[in-house]
């Protein structure tokens, strides 16, 4: 399909930017996961220049630990694009963090980044795709040769969501091929009408189940997933996405 519009829509990004960092403490132990270090610049700068790129004009950073190492290179961000930060004052998981960022959300759609991967999709295409499917909630998927640190996601003929498969089980898609979770997300707000009541929750245990028998749509991409969860993701993300 053609790209009708040659401008994404929706301006507006939630990045997930709260996360302990636990599995990275080793080598990246004085500021949070998207702080990480490449080579001089931090991979968050990284993650918002394609964001920015992509067309996005307003960013909301839901911190949590070492928030102040973020908050310290706002100004640096705010050449580019409105930034602004939602602060948690506890742990609240993925999905917590997104519904403590909801005030801050103008629009009718928006976009959701993990601050510790980066997949360069095509988020005007996947913009276009959620619309025409008028869907609730669109994932950004890509393939990988083995799901098992990632668990797996399986989509139907016309990409409906059909069943998440957990970690460390592999398995395959009808075509053949493993589909993960990138890590971007296109989401309508009526579709947060379903939030778990609670404070704290998980998007990917607590919130994206609830989806499957709703308008939840998958956009497959070949553009590689780069994670900074690990010690040994990191090095590898380094030395590819180190010189961008």
């Amino acid at each position: 399909m053609q790209a009708r519009n040659k401008v994404l829509k929706t301006k507006e990004v939630v990045i997930l930017c709260g996360g302990l960092g636990s599995r990275l403490r080793d080598v990246v132990a004085d500021r949070p996961k998207p702080m990480a270090d490449f080579n001089g610049r931090p991979f968050l700068d990284i993650l918002i220049h394609n964001l920015v790129v992509s067309g996005i004009e307003k960013l909301i950073l839901s911190t949590g630990y070492l928030s102040e190492v973020i908050e310290d290179n706002i100004h640096v961000w705010k050449e580019m694009v409105d930034v602004q930060v939602v602060k948690e004052t506890e742990l609240l998981g993925t999905g917590g963090a997104v519904k403590n960022s909801l005030s801050n959300i103008v629009g009718d759609n928006f976009f959701i980044v993990n601050g510790d991967s980066y997949c360069q999709g095509e988020m005007l295409q996947m913009e276009i795709e959620h619309r025409d499917n008028q869907a609730d909630f669109t994932m950004l998927l890509t393939q990988v040769s083995d799901a098992r640190a990632f668990g797996t996601v399986i989509i139907d003929e016309n990409n409906k969501v059909q069943k998440f498969i957990e970690k460390n089980k592999s398995t395959t898609n009808i075509s053949g091929y493993q589909l993960v979770n990138a890590g971007v997300y296109l989401c309508n707000r009526n579709a947060l009408m379903s939030l778990p009541k609670e404070r704290k929750f998980s998007l990917e245990y607590d919130f994206f189940p609830k989806l499957i028998s709703k308008s939840f749509y998958g956009y497959v991409t070949e553009a590689p997933l780069y994670d900074i969860g690990t010690a040994q993701s990191y090095a590898n993300a380094v030395k590819i996405l180190g010189s961008l």
